[in-house]
C-alpha cells in the first residue's frame, strides 16, 4: 500500500494533570454586606453654619466605600450641601461650613465604636474636620467630645470619614460627652484657609454608627486541601421536535460541583449556610473528674464536692455516681433539683450555685451529698467553663451572604487554568464524625451571576502571563 494514503501527522494535544494534594487548593470567599443599625440622614439637620441656607440633594448619593466588591441595595442617602462662611483679609481667608445633627437612638451602644460618613470636597487642598459629640438633650453642646483630623484630599469629590470613637478625642468641652440611651448629638465642622476670598460648597452625606470595628468585617476566606477530587457536568437539556432546529432548553441548565478534601482551615464551619458567629466568648467543655465526698463545712449532715470551675449558665449536663461501685446501676446518683438544700439520701445529689439559687456567694458550683457518702470516691462529669469562639445554626440572614469559589487545573504543558465561580450556593455540609480518616465532601451549586454568568475561566503560564 503506498505510504501516501497514510496520515503519519496528528495535532498536538494536551491533557490534565492529576491533582497535587500538597499545592492543589480550593478556595471560598464569603462576605455578606455591611450596614448600620444607627444612621443619620444629613436632610435633617438642626443647625447650620455657612453663607446660605443648605440644600438637599436626594440625587446626589455617594457610592459606598465600604461594601465595595459586593452590595445589594443602596445603603447611602443623599447629600446636604452648604456654602462656606469667608472671612480674613489681605489673601488670608478661612472658609468654614458646618451643620448639626441629632439621633434619639441608645448612644451607649456605640460610645466606643465608629462614626463613618462621606464629606464632598469641591477641591484638591487640605481641609481641617472637626466632629464635636454632646449628649442629644445638651443642645448648646456644653459637655462634648472633640474629634479633629487633617483631611488630604487628592481630587475632587466624596471622601470617606471615619472617627474612631474608642480613642481618646482631641478636646473635651466642660466634661466631655457622656453616652445615654437618649440619644446623640453630631456636629461636623469643614475648614480651610486660603489666599481667595470666594468660598465653596461643603457636601455632607450618609453618617453611620457601628457598635465595634468587628461590625466592619465581612469576608471569610476558607480553603481545602490535600484534595482528593474536584468532579461534576455542566448539563442542558435539549427542547425536543423544534420547528427551527435544535435547541437548548436554558431553563434546565445546571453546573454542579463535587469537592472532596481532607484538610481546610479553622474557620471551615463558616462553609455551613446555616452557621453564624456570635459575640458570645464563655462557654464550656464537658469534662469528667473522680473526687473525694468531703465533709461539708457549712452544711451539717452533708457531704460536697466544690466545683469552682463549673459554668453555671448551663444547668444541665451534670452527672455524678460512685466510684467503686460494683453494680453499676446501682452507682449512678440521681439529681434533686431545687433552690434551696433537700434531705438527700445515699442516692440522690443536688447542685447548688448562684445560678439556681442568688443568695449562694461562691465560685461556681458545690455538689451535695447525703453524710453517708463522705469519704467515698465519686465520678462527676460537669460543664467546665471556658473561653471559647461561638456559633449559632440559624437561618436568619442565610440569603444575606454570597459565597465566591476558585481553584486551579493543570494542564499538561504547564499552563494554568483558574476557575472562578461568583455565586455559589452550599446546600448541604456534612457533619459525620467516624474513626477512619477525616475526609470532607460537599457538593456546591452554582447559581448566575448579576451578569447571567455561571463561572470564568482565565488560562495563565507558571509566570503568571497570558499566553
Amino acid at each position: 500500500m503506498s505510504k501516501c494514503n497514510i496520515n503519519r501527522i496528528v495535532a498536538n494535544k494536551v491533557g490534565y494533570n492529576k491533582l497535587d494534594k500538597t499545592t492543589a487548593e480550593v478556595t471560598f470567599n464569603l462576605s455578606r454586606d455591611i450596614d448600620s443599625c444607627v444612621k443619620i440622614n444629613t436632610k435633617n439637620y438642626v443647625e447650620y453654619v455657612g453663607s446660605t441656607a443648605p440644600v438637599y440633594s436626594r440625587l446626589a448619593v455617594p457610592q459606598d466605600m465600604i461594601n465595595v466588591c459586593e452590595s445589594f441595595g443602596c445603603k447611602n442617602s443623599g447629600t446636604l450641601m452648604i456654602s462656606t462662611n469667608n472671612t480674613g483679609s489681605d489673601s488670608n481667608y478661612t472658609h468654614t461650613a458646618s451643620a448639626t445633627f441629632a439621633k434619639s437612638t441608645n448612644a451607649i451602644l456605640f460610645s466606643a465604636g465608629v462614626m463613618f460618613m462621606y464629606i464632598d470636597f469641591p477641591v484638591a487642598g487640605n481641609y481641617e474636620l472637626a466632629v464635636t459629640i454632646a449628649d442629644i438633650k445638651d443642645s448648646t453642646m456644653t459637655n462634648a467630645d472633640v474629634y479633629k483630623q487633617t483631611v488630604s484630599v487628592k481630587h475632587e469629590g466624596y471622601q470617606p470619614i471615619t472617627v474612631d470613637l474608642a480613642k481618646a478625642p482631641e478636646e473635651t468641652e466642660g466634661e466631655g460627652w457622656t453616652a445615654t440611651t437618649q440619644g446623640i448629638r453630631v456636629k461636623v465642622e469643614v475648614s480651610s484657609t486660603s489666599a481667595e476670598e470666594t468660598g465653596y460648597m461643603v457636601g455632607m452625606s450618609s453618617i453611620s454608627f457601628f457598635e465595634d470595628i468587628d461590625d466592619l468585617a465581612n469576608n471569610e476566606v476558607i480553603k481545602l486541601g490535600c484534595l482528593t477530587g474536584i468532579e461534576g457536568d455542566d448539563t442542558i437539556d435539549a427542547l425536543e421536535e423544534m420547528c427551527l432546529g435544535a435547541k437548548y432548553d436554558t431553563s434546565t441548565t445546571t453546573v454542579e460541583r463535587t469537592i472532596t478534601a481532607s484538610t481546610w482551615t479553622p474557620n471551615v464551619l463558616m462553609l455551613n449556610p446555616l452557621m453564624q458567629r456570635t459575640e458570645k466568648t464563655e462557654g464550656y467543655y464537658i469534662a469528667t473528674i473522680e473526687a473525694t465526698v468531703n465533709t461539708s463545712t457549712d452544711h451539717e449532715g452533708y457531704g460536697e464536692v466544690q466545683l469552682a470551675d463549673a459554668y453555671i449558665e448551663k444547668c444541665g449536663f451534670t452527672y455524678a455516681s460512685l466510684a467503686d461501685a460494683c453494680n453499676v446501676n446501682d452507682a449512678i446518683l440521681t439529681r434533686i433539683e431545687h433552690p434551696n438544700l433537700m434531705n438527700l439520701d445515699e442516692r440522690q445529689f443536688q447542685v447548688v450555685n448562684s445560678k439556681l439559687n442568688p443568695n449562694v456567694d461562691f465560685e461556681g458550683s458545690y455538689l451535695y451529698f447525703n453524710k453517708e457518702l463522705v469519704g467515698k470516691t465519686v465520678i462527676i462529669s460537669y460543664p467546665r467553663a471556658s473561653e471559647v469562639e461561638s456559633f449559632v445554626a440559624t437561618e436568619n440572614g442565610i440569603n444575606e451572604r454570597r459565597v465566591q469559589m476558585s481553584y486551579s487545573k493543570v494542564q499538561s504543558d504547564g499552563v494554568f487554568e483558574v476557575h472562578e465561580y461568583p455565586n455559589v450556593l452550599i446546600t448541604s455540609f456534612p457533619q459525620t464524625i467516624n474513626n477512619s480518616d477525616s475526609e470532607f465532601s460537599f457538593t456546591v451549586s452554582v447559581q448566575r451571576d448579576v451578569d447571567g454568568s455561571f463561572f470564568h475561566v482565565m488560562k495563565h503560564n507558571r509566570a503568571g502571563e497570558y499566553l
